[in-house]
């Protein structure tokens, strides 16, 4: 119904990195990634360091964050809800499993010179307590209360409009998003146990995740109470009643959202069946960066994530 009132609704199309703090950033992440690779193909040679398959999947998440944040879904997304929920849909599910598998960490870590990146290996193992909140934080069930959290807390009615109103605290909604996801598919993707187990406790989380995100869906679908009045003007430009918007949106948080966590699970459960655990490891790291292991981030992992 919202693509049917689009020849009809406010004039979006043109709205293509509208914003040039988000373009300014999604740029810089991507000349980051890019000169990183870069330095490592030339050291290591191609495919060393970062993988070919993972500089493919961080495309894909950075093209997913285009297409969410850079697009004419962004300026939809300040009118009607169903737009918001697509644009959290892309950024907290289908963005992070392609960026984390995209080995971010250490394509920035080749971006410094051989002794500084020894360096900073040695110093961050040396105080240990980075190490040690990092494999904290990415713990499945710990990842997965704050993914949780997050989700639930950015959804009550006056924080979602604070966000609406306030750039600085949109620009916040956003960003823990992606961060608490990304905490959730790092530990999967770069378990400190064995690789078999962190599919199968990804998959739980995974799991986890569908019902507590598609229960916020259905909450939603199904309440005849209008959560955001906030999209009301937004809603009539596009000729939609608040309630057919708000029931959209929880049809693509419940249903979309839903499939695509299907989507990961099934891929978490054909890789928790493949063997070869301790030969992935190695091959893994005959490709780290000097110095770099410690991060574990060029580990090999599936990249048949959702897209």
């Amino acid at each position: 119904m919202m693509l049917l009132h689009a020849v009809h609704g406010p004039v979006i199309w043109g709205h293509w990195m509208a914003d040039p703090v988000i373009a300014m950033a999604l740029g810089t992440a991507a000349g980051v990634y890019a000169g990183g690779t870069r330095a490592a193909w030339s050291h290591a040679g191609r495919g060393r360091g970062v993988r070919e398959w993972q500089v493919w999947c961080f495309a894909g998440g950075m093209l997913v964050l285009v297409l969410a944040l850079a697009s004419p879904l962004d300026a939809m997304a300040d009118q009607l809800f169903a737009a918001h929920m697509a644009q959290h849909v892309l950024l907290a599910i289908v963005a992070p499993p392609l960026i984390v598998a995209g080995a971010p960490l250490t394509a920035s870590l080749w971006l410094l010179p051989l002794a500084r990146r020894k360096g900073l290996v040695q110093w961050t193992k040396r105080l240990g307590w980075p190490t040690a909140l990092w494999a904290a934080l990415t713990a499945p069930a710990l990842a997965w209360a704050i993914h949780a959290v997050a989700m639930w807390v950015w959804h009550l009615p006056r924080l979602y409009t604070l966000a609406l109103e306030n750039p600085a605290v949109h620009a916040a909604e956003h960003v823990s998003f992606v961060a608490t996801a990304s905490l959730m598919w790092w530990g999967m993707i770069y378990p400190k146990r064995s690789r078999r187990a962190a599919y199968a406790l990804g998959a739980a989380a995974l799991f986890l995740t569908m019902m507590q995100s598609g229960a916020l869906g259905a909450l939603l679908t199904l309440s005849h109470r209008i959560w955001f009045p906030v999209h009301a003007a937004g809603e009539a430009s596009w000729g939609l009643a608040p309630l057919e918007d708000q029931q959209l949106a929880g049809l693509i948080m419940w249903v979309v959202g839903g499939l695509l966590y299907l989507a990961a699970m099934s891929a978490l459960f054909l890789a928790w069946m493949q063997p070869g655990d301790a030969a992935a490891a190695s091959s893994a790291t005959a490709n780290a960066p000097t110095g770099a292991s410690e991060f574990d981030e060029t580990r090999s992992a599936p990249c048949d994530t959702p897209a």
